[in-house]
């Protein structure tokens, strides 16, 4: 068996104490301070994901009803034409939208292409 097969073996092992990530969930709850020092507890293994769930990342938009929506928010936004709701929805939107893209790029950096 691999060290990578060994030190997933271990983080999975109830029997040990552990749970999946064993020393990562002892950080997150304040439990340890520092990486364990026992070289089975240390991650070095890259979990890649899966390439189509990558390309369907970079592929991600708004639907088409909510882009109309969008755009239709931001042209009465430019002509000072929304109301105060109207302008929480156009904030909520370019916020998720602002994320998408940041996500977009991410996925397709990993991809080796760039954004359109």
């Amino acid at each position: 068996m691999s060290d990578t097969a060994d030190i997933l073996t271990h983080c999975r092992n109830m029997n040990q104490g552990h749970v999946r990530g064993c020393w990562v969930a002892g950080l997150v709850l304040g439990t340890v301070s520092r990486y364990p020092d026992c070289w089975r507890c240390r991650m070095s293994a890259v979990i890649e994901p899966p390439r189509t769930l990558v390309e369907s990342v970079a592929a991600m938009r708004f639907p088409a009803k909510t882009d109309a929506i969008l755009q239709s928010l931001m042209n009465r936004n430019t002509n000072g034409q929304l109301t105060q709701s109207e302008r929480e929805e156009l904030e909520a939107l370019a916020e998720l939208s602002e994320t998408m893209a940041l996500v977009r790029a991410q996925a397709l950096r990993l991809l080796g292409r760039t954004p359109t």
